[in-house]
C-alpha cells in the first residue's frame, strides 16, 4: 500500500477529520478522502506544504476555515457540486494553485479565500455567488481573467487589490457596489461596464 491508499483505509472508519488533524505534514503529497468523512474541520490541512492533490468526496458540503492554508505545492483542486460554501481564508498562501474549478452550486465565498494565490490564472465565478468579498483574490498576482455572474451584486474592499496582471474585467449591470480599493494595485486592468 502506497501513503494515499494507507491514509485512505485509516479514514473510512471516521465520519470527519478534525481540526489541525494533518497540520505540519510536510511529508503529505497526495490525499483522496473517502465518502466516509462528512466534514473537514477548520485548519485540516494547513501548512501541508509539499500537498499537491486532494480528491475530496461529494459527502463535503463546505470547505471550512483555512483548510488548505499554505498548501503552497497544491496546483489544482476541483471542488465537488455538494459544496456551496468556501470560508474564509481557506486557500490563502497556496502558492502555486494555478486553477480552481468551482461548482455552480457554491452559493457563498468568504472573505480572504485565496489570497496570496500567486500563480491563480483566471477565475469563473459561480453563478449564484451574490459578492466577492473583502481580499477575496487580494495579490494573485498572476489572475489575468475574471468572469462574474450577473448574479453579483457587490465587490467588496480590496477583492481584487494588487492583482497586477488582472487586464481586462466586464462589470455586469447587476453590481450594485463596487467598495473602495476593490482594484487597487491593478496597474493593467481595463475595466468595462
Amino acid at each position: 500500500m502506497n501513503q494515499t491508499e494507507i491514509i485512505y483505509f485509516l479514514l473510512l472508519k471516521e465520519t470527519k477529520i478534525t481540526k489541525k488533524f494533518f497540520r505540519n505534514c510536510n511529508k503529505l503529497e497526495k490525499i483522496a478522502i473517502p465518502p466516509s468523512i462528512t466534514s473537514i474541520e477548520k485548519y485540516s490541512f494547513n501548512n501541508c506544504s509539499s500537498l499537491t492533490g486532494i480528491l475530496i468526496p461529494s459527502t463535503i458540503t463546505k470547505i471550512k476555515r483555512g483548510v488548505f492554508d499554505n498548501c503552497s505545492s497544491l496546483k489544482t483542486i476541483d471542488i465537488p457540486s455538494s459544496v456551496t460554501e468556501i470560508k474564509n481564508d481557506s486557500f490563502d498562501y497556496c502558492s502555486s494553485l494555478i486553477k480552481i474549478n468551482f461548482p455552480f452550486s457554491m452559493n457563498c465565498v468568504e472573505f480572504g479565500s485565496f489570497k496570496f494565490c500567486y500563480s491563480l490564472h483566471n477565475v469563473e465565478i459561480p453563478p449564484s455567488v451574490t459578492k466577492i468579498p473583502y481580499e477575496c483574490f487580494y495579490k494573485c498576482k498572476s489572475l489575468t481573467e475574471v468572469i462574474i455572474p450577473p448574479s453579483v451584486k457587490k465587490i467588496d474592499y480590496n477583492a481584487f487589490y494588487g492583482c497586477s496582471s488582472l487586464k481586462n474585467i466586464e462589470i455586469p449591470p447587476s453590481v450594485e457596489l463596487i467598495n473602495i480599493g476593490a482594484f487597487a494595485g491593478c496597474y493593467s486592468l481595463n475595466i468595462s461596464i
